[in-house]
């Protein structure tokens, strides 16, 4: 297998695909996948005659197609290396020992030169026009400028400048010599007089054609000045009527743009309040967290403090427990080992009368030996206990001053948070009074744009600049939507190391709305309240500036409330479904228009209550009033 970039090939069919590339040069070179072939690849796998033609093929086709020469006889047509070819004779030859000429491609010229050399041709010409002599030896030209005929080639071949004979081997004279020469000046004379009569006919082709020129110049000069002359024209209508127009639309730039500075004002307005009631929410926040955080943290501390103590005790008490066992253990060890002690000495004085004294006397010395052992034990039992005491102690006064250190790290952490947040919210009120300073710039920005920059500018038609002035890309419009979407986000920052326009935060949409929504219903309220209040004032003015006897006006307070009652019935009424749609629509988009349609209810209400009840009571008042 031979194994390439991208495939695998048995052997045959990679020297087929290296064969049918270096037989056709559109395939050259081999390659997979558009990937060529490593040069050594094709080497190490294909015969030897195969690999001797790609060689020759590699050397042959990376010469342009335009340099390369082939031998010219047909049976042949052998590509002729680099190698063998002279460029200072213009003759090649091929491997088959074919000489071939490198200007025409033909067979070799003997002792002559290639009469398709266009630069040769134009050479020998010249030298046939001055006079001049090839050397028959070497082919180079020879000037002839003073003196005999007899000439030295730069070769040394010397010969007759006027047959081109080689020297003595002819009878020329000077006078020959002289009639060559002279017949060369004619020719040159004749060359220049032919050369100085083309150049006079192109001097008066040049002059006529720059006096046409000119007249056309003249022409053209004068259509143009007619042209501008109509153009101006049309300019001054135009300006006319643009100087027009362009009153009218900084006019509409100027109401749009305080529309505009209006919008932004209240959404800077509604941003302010947002973000000062976001802070309220975050000191809230964080003062709830830094209390909880710091009881859990007393709460945890004084449970490990409890656990601790319980921990030391329950160790301590679990020490003295074993060394009384041990002590238990000893005491009993050592009554063994008393008894042991005894049993040896009674069985050693058995035989022996008297050795009761003698036991007695040996046990006393075991006793003070065991009684200083056990001195030395109960001595290492107290420095054991002590010992322990004290590491108990030693690891719960640590346990304390980590606790302590937690606390102090816990307390400056929630100082850290508060001093945060405060650097926080500062930059957050800083970064949008510098929001809003640059709202303020680029609406004046854009304003003066629109004004110096519009329509004209850019070179539309006074129709299509009054359609486009109410298009989508008007600039105005465009800071309108800028100044909604704004309203839409507020802003943070973190720490002063940072760039304030880094941290911007998204505004809740939901928040701002429902902000707007309940400003706009408190403003209908207000009004509604101030119109109920007016009608009664002057009702009651009515009533009570009224004259005693009579019924007129109690007649014209009648016919009143039934000419409202009726505009009621006929106008409120009609709309009555659709100006209550809020109640269904505010809860899903809570949009600000929604709330004229709330105000709108609020005011047919308003006059169904001053109808029904308000007016017939103020009427019984009256009544009363009358009868007192």
């Amino acid at each position: 297998m031979v194994k390439v970039i991208c495939h695998s090939y048995c052997r045959d069919c990679f020297e087929r695909l290296i064969a049918t590339a270096v037989q056709n040069e559109q395939q050259w070179p081999p390659k997979c996948c558009l990937n060529e072939i490593p040069f050594r690849t094709i080497l190490r796998y294909v015969n030897k005659d195969l690999g001797k033609t790609y060689k020759d093929r590699s050397s042959e086709w990376k010469i342009p197609v335009s340099e390369r020469i082939h031998c010219n006889q047909p049976d042949c047509g052998l590509w002729i290396r680099p190698d063998h070819v002279n460029p200072g004779l213009g003759i090649a030859r091929c491997a088959n020992a074919h000489w071939t000429c490198t200007i025409c491609r033909g067979p070799q010229h003997d002792n002559s030169d290639c009469p398709q050399d266009r630069d040769l041709a134009l050479t020998n010409a010249l030298a046939e026009e001055e006079g001049w002599q090839h050397c028959s030896q070497c082919r180079a030209l020879v000037e002839h400028l003073a003196a005999c005929q007899h000439m030295t080639c730069r070769c040394g071949y010397q010969f007759c400048y006027v047959c081109n004979q080689r020297w003595r081997t002819c009878a020329c004279t000077m006078d020959q010599l002289n009639a060559v020469k002279t017949g060369a000046a004619r020719r040159r004379e004749e060359r220049l007089r032919r050369e100085e009569e083309a150049e006079s006919e192109l001097r008066d082709a040049l002059r006529q054609i720059e006096e046409f020129e000119r007249e056309e110049a003249l022409k053209a000069e004068l259509l143009r000045q007619e042209t501008e002359r109509q153009e101006e024209e049309r300019r001054k209508c135009e300006l006319e009527e643009r100087v027009r127009f362009e009153s009218l639309r900084r006019h509409e730039i100027e109401v749009k743009y305080r529309d505009l500075r209006e919008m932004l004002d209240q959404v800077h307005d509604l941003q302010e309040v947002l973000v000062r009631y976001q802070h309220d929410k975050e000191r809230e926040l964080v003062s709830h967290e830094a209390l909880t955080s710091t009881a859990e943290l007393e709460a945890r501390q004084q449970a490990e403090r409890l656990e601790l103590a319980e921990t030391a005790s329950r160790k301590l008490a679990a020490k003295e427990k074993a060394l009384t066992n041990e002590y238990s253990l000893r005491v009993l060890e050592e009554k063994k080992t008393e008894d042991a002690y005894l049993g040896l000495l009674e069985d050693f004085f058995a035989n022996n009368p008297t050795s009761e004294a003698r036991v007695e006397e040996l046990m006393q010395d075991f006793l003070k030996k065991m009684d200083k052992g056990w001195r030395t034990w109960g001595k290492w039992r107290n420095e054991k206990t002590a010992l322990y005491k004290m590491k108990t102690e030693e690891e719960r006064t640590i346990r304390e001053e980590v606790m302590h250190s937690v606390k102090i790290r816990h307390e400056e952490r929630v100082e850290s948070e508060r001093r945060e947040l405060g650097r926080r919210q500062v930059a957050e009120l800083r970064w949008l009074t510098l929001v809003v300073a640059e709202r303020a710039r680029l609406l004046v920005q854009m304003e003066t744009a629109e004004i110096e920059d519009g329509i004209d500018s850019i070179g539309l038609r006074l129709s299509e600049a009054k359609t486009s002035s109410f298009s989508s890309s008007d600039p105005a419009l465009i800071a309108k939507n800028h100044v909604y979407d704004e309203s839409k986000n507020t802003f943070r920052m973190a720490d002063e190391g940072r760039i304030v326009s880094s941290h911007v935060r998204q505004i809740d949409r939901q928040k701002a709305e429902d902000f707007r929504f309940i400003l706009d219903v408190c403003c209908w309220f207000h009004i509604a309240l101030i119109f109920t209040v007016l009608q009664i004032i002057f009702f009651v003015a009515f009533a009570v500036m009224a004259p005693a006897e009579g019924h007129a006006l109690e007649d014209w307070l009648s016919f009143v409330r039934g000419l409202r009652t009726t505009a009621v019935l006929f106008y409120e009424l009609l709309f009555m479904f659709r100006k209550t749609q809020w109640i269904s629509i505010c809860p899903r988009h809570r949009l600000p228009s929604h709330a004229t349609e709330f105000g709108s209810t609020i005011s047919l209400l308003q006059q169904l209550i001053l109808i029904g009840t308000i007016e017939p009571e103020m009427i019984q008042l009256w009544h009363a009033h009358q009868l007192e």
